[in-house]
């Protein structure tokens, strides 16, 4: 029927990296089939196209009609992590729990409520954070991004060794994570191992070039070892990719604790997280090919006659 190939239509075009078609796609599918699976799929794509109020409004109604025919069916998380980007973190906890207790065996959900805990850090927070980043590992043990939110909640719980070892766990799973070089370094240079924070402040800034904030740590570092010529270029860098970032701390004020800026222990692996979390959602709809395949392409004109009849 058309609500189905409409949906699939949005589902291929979203795969193809045209998220405002599929968008378009999926607002027909709600139309035609005002289910809850069909907000869902359309909160899904707002959210990765970074309309983020839509989408909450989205997963609202969906998680309203799952309570009246669906309830063992998740639509929290996907509200959860919405209005954690929006800053909204009571109320995004509230939704992650209900989404770890429909689905205890689902890693990604508790993922991100420990990721939400460690944001609001409130009393208690840390060490829940940490152990919802535990089960987020343990279900998903092969997934960097599982170990190396647990890092950052264990730094955030004061843990730094082991936090520095579970940034290890997570970039021998991806060693191209620009995130945890980052923090990692973070770590490093708290621990005053500065050759070995350096080099890892090197490598986020290759791995995540278009962060600016990374490449004023990176210059910060450079700066107080005397490499005066680096930290310029460096700060250069920054300046150019956000030429509205404020100074966040004067090299001296590194002194005597030598804490970088952007600090791992609560400030800095929250802020990267946060930055993380707005790259994810600007570019989780890009598909790794630049040009799609031709099953794809095929399949999107498939579906786009079907949906026409």
């Amino acid at each position: 029927n058309m609500e189905w190939w409409s949906g699939q239509l949005g589902n291929l075009l979203l795969k193809r990296g045209e998220p405002d078609e599929a968008i378009a796609s999926f607002r027909k599918t709600v139309e035609l089939g005002p289910w809850a699976s069909n907000y869902s799929r359309l909160a899904d794509a707002l959210r990765k196209k970074g309309q983020v109020d839509e989408a909450i409004v989205c997963y609202r109604k969906a998680a309203e009609l799952a309570a009246k025919l669906e309830p063992k069916l998740d639509y929290w998380c996907g509200l959860g992590v919405s209005l954690r980007f929006k800053g909204e973190l009571d109320e995004a906890i509230t939704c992650l729990r209900k989404s770890v207790e429909i689905r205890p065996d689902y890693g990604p959900s508790w993922q991100e409520l420990s990721i939400a805990l460690y944001l609001r850090n409130k009393h208690g927070d840390a060490e829940e954070s940490v152990s919802c980043a535990r089960k987020s590992v343990a279900l998903e043990p092969k997934v960097a991004e599982a170990r190396r939110t647990l890092a950052a909640a264990l730094s955030v719980d004061g843990k730094r060794d082991e936090a520095i070892a579970c940034y290890r766990e997570a970039l021998a799973l991806d060693p191209k994570d620009g995130i945890a070089y980052h923090n990692l370094g973070v770590l490093l240079y708290q621990s005053d191992r500065l050759d070995e924070a350096l080099s890892c402040h090197r490598r986020a800034v290759e791995f995540k070039p278009e962060i600016a904030e990374f490449h004023h740590d990176l210059a910060t570092l450079l700066d107080q070892l005397g490499q005066r010529d680096a930290a310029i270029e460096s700060f250069r860098n920054a300046v150019k990719l956000d030429p509205t970032m404020p100074p966040r701390v004067a090299p001296a004020a590194m002194n005597p604790k030598r804490r970088l800026p952007c600090s791992a222990s609560k400030t800095s692996t929250i802020r990267a997280q946060k930055t993380d979390t707005t790259n994810r959602l600007k570019t989780e709809v890009q598909i790794k090919n630049a040009r799609p395949t031709q099953t794809c392409c095929s399949g999107v004109a498939t579906y786009r006659s079907a949906a026409k009849r």
